[in-house]
């Protein structure tokens, strides 16, 4: 996973990217701020199975942020998971 789950940064990562086990068919990424705001995102594969997640991001400003993921598995199964971050700034 980068970023790591809890990394802190000097600078907005350029993207999330997660690597799963098997192929993945994600449905939705949300990114939200400590401040609530929220940020649309798209993960490069869109909706087509992929075992990489990799999900651009804006360039972000210092704050913490939670980034949240949910998906199918090739065999059906409902799978989710996310991991927070926080970009210090300078």
């Amino acid at each position: 996973m980068t970023p790591a789950d809890g990394a802190e940064m000097q600078a907005s990562p350029p993207a999330i990217i997660i690597e799963f086990d098997a192929s993945m068919r994600v449905i939705s990424v949300s990114l939200e701020a400590d401040n609530g705001a929220n940020y649309d995102l798209a993960p490069e594969a869109g909706r087509s199975p992929s075992d990489v997640l990799n999900v651009p991001l804006p360039d972000l400003p210092a704050g913490s942020y939670s980034f949240e993921w949910r998906g199918l598995a090739e065999d059906g199964h409902a799978m989710s998971g996310g991991l927070e971050f926080r970009i210090k700034g300078e």
